[in-house]
């Protein structure tokens, strides 16, 4: 914003409502510029160079870029390529956002399977995760580091899935085939 006058900008991310809207705008990747009259929501100056980033119904946002006359061939060629790499970062979200879930739902398939196998070591699994959970907040953990920290409580006993049931189940101490079969 150096060198420019200060005035009130919608902040960024800022909703325009689809009816607010010209309907050719997001029918196609094409660069438009657009008069404040054209579409009062979204154009705060008296022209911007908008360019969807997406294709078609695909589109989830547009790259508006005040000024008052079109943008030459070079310009136009700069804006399309920050509109693609907008959209592969929109991507990149919305894939990064569904691994996370599938590892989530990973984990916690392992822990029911842990449960359908010995209900002790899950519940244990359970009090280790809430407790560990509590702990990592407290120290300030946040995101993916606290994320982490549950997930390795919660799979910290998954071994045991694989551990025969006299095993598990053993109330006294374990003879050394108990030992070996544990380790």
């Amino acid at each position: 914003a150096h060198g420019y006058t200060g005035r009130r900008r919608p902040a960024l991310g800022a909703h325009v409502p689809a009816g607010a809207l010209p309907p050719e705008l997001t029918a196609s990747r094409r660069l438009r510029l657009l008069r404040r009259d054209d579409a009062p929501g979204l154009v705060r100056g008296p022209a911007a160079a908008v360019v969807p980033v997406g294709e078609r119904e695909g589109t989830h946002a547009l790259l508006v870029i005040e000024r008052e006359a079109a943008p030459d061939a070079a310009e136009e060629a700069l804006l399309l390529g920050v509109a693609d790499q907008a959209l592969l970062s929109l991507s990149n979200e919305r894939l990064l956002t569904a691994q996370r879930e599938a590892l989530s739902g990973i984990v916690a398939c392992l822990g029911r399977a842990l449960a359908l196998r010995h209900r002790e070591t899950a519940e244990h699994s359970d009090r280790m995760t809430s407790d560990c959970a509590a702990v990592g907040r407290a120290l300030g953990l946040t995101g993916e580091a606290l994320r982490d920290l549950t997930f390795a409580a919660a799979l910290h006993d998954l071994g045991k899935i694989g551990v025969p049931e006299r095993v598990l189940g053993n109330r006294g101490p374990l003879d050394s085939d108990g030992w070996r079969l544990i380790h």
